[in-house]
């Protein structure tokens, strides 16, 4: 199902990256996904509890994996970003000197203004090793936001900027986030928010885990103008809830989850129906249970039962402010790999703040001369 409901350019998917505990690649993270595989490693914290706490490092792009601050998010975010790079097609002759590119980044809660001063700098550096950097006309300085909602906070800005830009051919998206960075494990444990060894299914708690997503977006007309296999990230729906949805002592109605799906629905010009893929933050907690269990109840209760559901928090843990792009990005592998049809997916992040956020993800209209097992094609 294809969509002309928004006349409005859009964005569309070019190149992705990513870096997780199953992979330094989007390719490898999407294969042990489907495998089955779990990022989870117990690691003991003696001083707070005799019992491990579990959580799902990147330790293969880190090494020891007790890097901390800058030192550790800096070597996943420029990973993420120059698989992305690497992948995008070089224009067949040089973009015209006009061209103008965006870059945002979206950062952990917890990084302070050197932090991101330093994390900027090394996402420029790596956006200038690309041999399309020298071509462009005017490059914007990347602009950071913050926490689980920047990925979607970030799409409406890119959004914003095309609608005044119309010299705007290049968007980076790129997003890195920290639960296992030990400050930032050490705190979250000692607030009782880390899920410890053995427990049960619908407990609180949950899964420290890190990744590093990056997307390459660029305007177009509609998604008929995509070629085969080609994705747009459609405008973002976004609500706050009115209190911290958890940990509180007030219990959640969902509603702010509700309200962004249908935003986001909107937005695309879809409806529950039209949808093939589901993909959420979900990790099995009793306050995110309830709240997609009200979700199915409201809007999408006229979602098809053979929709396939992507919980990339149940392998990898919480990635917060990476959940987004980085179900994005699988998404994508999953098309550009022949190893599932997407047609239009509906991605959603339900953070511990107050933030919620839902995006349609939709596929071209157009299909190749043969859809079947192969090599990667990016389209």
């Amino acid at each position: 199902m294809t969509s002309s409901y928004n006349a409005r350019p859009l964005l569309a998917l070019q190149s992705w990256g990513a870096v997780t505990a199953l992979g330094h690649s989007a390719g490898q993270t999407l294969s042990s996904l489907l495998g089955g595989l779990s990022g989870f490693q117990l690691q003991h914290l003696p001083e707070l509890s005799a019992e491990p706490l579990t959580c799902a490092p990147c330790r293969h792009a880190l090494g020891i994996g007790q890097e901390q601050g800058a030192q550790r998010l800096q070597p996943l975010l420029q990973s993420a970003l120059a698989e992305a790079l690497e992948r995008l097609p070089l224009p067949e002759r040089p973009p015209v000197r006009q061209s103008h590119l965006l870059c945002l980044l979206i950062l952990p809660c917890w990084v302070d203004a050197d932090m991101s001063r330093r994390l900027e700098r090394a996402a420029e550096q790596t956006l200038a090793a690309h041999p399309i950097w020298p071509l462009l006309g005017r490059r914007q300085g990347c602009t950071a936001l913050q926490g689980s909602g920047g990925a979607a906070h970030a799409l409406r800005r890119a959004y914003a900027e095309l609608e005044t830009d119309p010299h705007l051919q290049h968007i980076v998206i790129a997003a890195v986030d920290s639960w296992a960075e030990p400050s930032v494990l050490d705190k979250a444990a000692r607030e009782g928010l880390i899920l410890s060894h053995g427990a049960a299914q619908g407990t609180q708690g949950f899964v420290a885990g890190e990744a590093a997503a990056c997307l390459v977006l660029r305007p177009c007309a509609s998604v008929q103008h995509l070629p085969p296999g080609g994705f747009v990230l459609h405008r973002p729906g976004l609500q706050d809830n009115p209190s911290p949805r958890w940990p509180s002592a007030i219990e959640g109605d969902g509603q702010a989850l509700n309200t962004a799906v249908e935003q986001a629905l909107s937005q695309a010009g879809l409806k529950a129906e039209h949808l093939s893929h589901l993909a959420s933050d979900m990790d099995g907690s009793g306050w995110r249970v309830m709240d997609e269990l009200r979700l199915q109840q409201r809007a999408l209760a006229g979602c098809t039962q053979d929709a396939s559901v992507l919980r990339i928090a149940e392998q990898l843990g919480q990635t917060g402010a990476a959940a987004l792009p980085l179900m994005w990005a699988m998404l994508a592998e999953k098309e550009a790999r022949h190893i599932e049809r997407v047609n239009a997916a509906l991605t959603w992040s339900l953070g511990m703040d107050q933030s919620t956020a839902a995006v349609v993800m939709e596929r071209s209209p157009r299909r190749a001369a043969r859809w079947a097992p192969g090599a990667p094609s990016h389209g």
